[in-house]
């Protein structure tokens, strides 16, 4: 689901490591509306810090403010 959607907005490769991806699974069970919730805090991070491939401990970091 993640790496479609990153694809329809116009990249053509991963923006998240497969430990982030699975990461993201475990914590959200896979649930599309958890998942996008991670991925809609991940972003600006990830934008604001100039995160070119966003790894498992970003993902961490954002699931621990969720908290």
């Amino acid at each position: 689901m993640i790496n479609f959607r990153v694809m329809v907005a116009g990249r053509q490769e991963s923006l998240f490591t497969e430990a982030a991806l699975i990461r993201i699974y475990n914590y959200s069970r896979g649930m599309p509306r958890d998942i996008c919730v991670i991925c809609l805090n991940i972003l600006p991070i990830a934008i604001l810090n100039k995160v070119l491939i966003v790894d498992e401990p970003l993902v961490e970091q954002v699931i621990e403010e969720l908290r």
